[in-house]
C-alpha cells in the first residue's frame, strides 16, 4: 500500500477520467483488462484512484513505445 492517501473514485468519475464508456470499462474490468472495482455495498462499486492513473500512465507508454518502434 504505497499510496499515503488513497481516494475512491465512483464510475461516474473513472469513466470521465478515462473516456471510456461505462459498458466497455464494466467488460474490460470482467476481462481482466482494466483495474477491479472494490465493492462498498451490492450496488457501489469505486476504484481506487491512483490504481486507475496507474493504467492510464501504462496504457500512454505503450502507445509511446509502439510510436518509436
Amino acid at each position: 500500500m504505497g499510496n499515503l492517501n488513497p481516494k475512491f473514485i465512483d464510475i461516474r468519475t473513472v469513466c470521465n477520467k478515462t473516456s471510456i464508456g461505462k459498458t466497455t470499462l464494466l467488460q474490460w474490468e470482467a476481462e481482466g483488462i482494466f483495474p477491479k472495482a472494490i465493492r462498498l455495498s451490492p450496488h457501489k462499486r469505486v476504484w481506487l484512484e491512483h490504481q486507475i492513473d496507474d493504467w492510464m500512465l501504462a496504457k500512454a507508454e505503450v502507445h509511446m513505445e509502439a510510436a518509436h518502434a
